[in-house]
């Protein structure tokens, strides 16, 4: 499924970022977002004001350590979620951390891209997301 890069204002200058529609699941809540897709993030990462609308119960959750994120390093909770992008439905871990000021959220390597061929096509604000065959 090809999606268009979102155009963003940052300062003056306006950029044009690869951000998908997502659908996190908690147990008995959904959240929509449109989150960011980075190639250069390991994990998906995601705000504890996400955690509090998914009614998730972090204090029970595996605490860990980011390392370069948000200039430095942060704690945050890796938790089991199911997440929703393109249509598919699957089972992943996300970090909810209070570092991550943007609502959004981060799509990375291990808990996004290990599930799907992920295309980016810059020159046509274009990024595409595919389940492998």
């Amino acid at each position: 499924m090809r999606f268009p890069y979102v155009p963003e204002r940052r300062g003056t200058a306006l950029w044009h970022v690869p951000r998908v529609p997502v659908v996190l699941h908690g147990r008995n809540t959904s959240v929509k977002l449109h989150s960011l897709v980075d190639s250069g993030s390991d994990h998906n990462i995601f705000g504890l004001d996400v955690a509090h609308r998914l009614r998730l119960a972090l204090a029970n959750e595996q605490p860990v350590q980011l390392q370069g994120f948000a200039g430095g390093q942060a704690e945050g909770y890796l938790v089991p979620i199911a997440m929703t992008v393109a249509g598919h439905r699957f089972a992943t871990t996300a970090i909810f951390t209070a570092a991550a000021t943007m609502d959004a959220g981060i799509l990375g390597q291990v808990d996004f891209f290990s599930f799907f061929v992920v295309t980016f096509d810059y020159q046509n604000k274009l990024i595409d997301i595919r389940r492998p065959r």
